[in-house]
């Protein structure tokens, strides 16, 4: 489930049943992030559950245990999307501003759990950024947007200490 669709589950399903809940921007973000891994069905079923276990408030630990143990619809799993491992990155650029950019490799359909499928996929939107934007690209493996942000702000660092 993408940002917006997490936003307007939780207005439309879960504020719905916790009508005494008020959210803090903090609810909020733990939620979007604990319903990115699930499509509504499945996160409409563990809400479903969470309500006929009688819990006074929406419990996000029991929520991801029983939405864990629900699998997607049939209907969804073509769409399903699981965060993205394999990135490729902007190593090197005449521009500054270029340089450290990432860009996730995501596949769909059959093959989006198969590694050398998602491998050769980035090898060629390396190939691609190469041409279109020029600059020297690299793909990074087993990773995640955390590391690759932590990456992205620790080059922007460096880069203003050597005054680029």
């Amino acid at each position: 489930m993408n940002k917006i669709d997490a936003n307007k589950f939780i207005t439309d399903e879960l504020l719905t049943r916790w009508e005494a809940c008020k959210p803090s921007e903090s609810f909020i973000y733990d939620w979007v992030r604990w319903l990115y891994p699930y499509d509504w069905k499945t996160a409409q079923e563990a809400v479903h559950k969470l309500v006929s276990e009688g819990y006074k408030k929406p419990s996000g630990k029991r929520f991801k245990e029983i939405a864990s143990s629900l699998k997607p619809s049939r209907s969804n799993t073509d769409t399903y999307r699981r965060e993205a491992t394999v990135f490729i990155q902007c190593i090197e650029h005449d521009n500054p501003c270029k340089r450290c950019w990432y860009v996730p490799i995501y596949v769909a359909g059959q093959y989006a759990n198969d590694p050398d499928y998602i491998l050769k996929a980035a090898e060629n939107m390396k190939e691609r950024h190469h041409q279109v934007y020029g600059g020297e690209w690299r793909v990074i493996r087993d990773t995640n947007y955390t590391e690759m942000n932590r990456q992205l702000h620790q080059a922007k660092f460096e880069d203003i200490a050597k005054g680029e």
